[in-house]
């Protein structure tokens, strides 16, 4: 049975929620050092879970929303899923600043 899109929408957002929790108050500094390597994987997790959600949105509801880039999203989870080996932390704590910001506001918006 196909689960209602907003079910999936909600865990973007939740991820996006715990994105920011994990990494609020830290500098690129902070986020990239070995101290912080539960953080970086915790990070990631959540890029993952948003992701997954987004591929388990029906195509009429992305077809319908454009705007909001699922595409990015499936691909950096299937970037974190198979190169885990080689995850560029810069590259990520990028997405977390200038990406997510935007992410939030357009699922937000989504959710009502």
């Amino acid at each position: 049975m196909q689960k209602d899109n907003l079910v999936y929408i909600k865990h973007i957002r939740d991820s996006i929620y715990k994105i920011e929790d994990f990494t609020s108050g830290l500098s690129k500094g902070d986020f990239l050092s070995e101290e912080n390597q539960v953080v970086q994987s915790g990070v990631v997790r959540e890029l993952e879970v948003i992701g997954e959600a987004t591929s388990k949105i029906s195509s009429e509801y992305i077809q319908s929303h454009k705007d909001v880039p699922w595409r990015d999203m499936i691909d950096t989870r299937n970037k974190v899923i198979h190169d885990y080996l080689s995850i560029d932390y810069d590259l990520i704590w990028d997405i977390i600043q200038k990406d997510l910001p935007n992410l939030k506001l357009q699922i937000e918006k989504l959710l009502g």
